[in-house]
C-alpha cells in the first residue's frame, strides 16, 4: 500500500494531467470504492498516460459499472 503522501501526489498529478474533476474521477466510487480508485486505477492510468472513464452497465444489473482507460 502506498503512503498517504504518494496517494495525494498521484491524485494531484492525475487531475492536472487529465483535466478531470474529482467528481468525474470518483463517479465510480460507489461501485468500485475509493481505495481501489486511488491505489489501483490512478497509478495505472498515470503509468499508461491515460484517463479513467466509467460507463454504466444496466444490462449487468442495477447500478453496475465498468471502467476503461482512454488516451488523453
Amino acid at each position: 500500500m502506498a503512503s498517504k503522501q504518494t496517494i495525494k501526489a498521484n491524485l494531484d498529478k492525475y487531475l492536472a494531467l487529465t483535466g478531470q474533476t474529482d467528481k468525474e474521477l470518483f463517479a465510480g466510487a460507489e461501485f468500485f470504492g475509493i481505495p481501489f480508485i486511488m491505489e489501483t486505477l490512478v497509478p495505472q492510468a498515470l503509468k499508461e498516460n491515460k484517463k479513467i472513464v466509467y460507463k454504466d452497465e444496466p444490462k449487468q444489473g442495477l447500478g453496475a459499472m465498468s471502467y476503461s482507460f482512454q488516451p488523453l
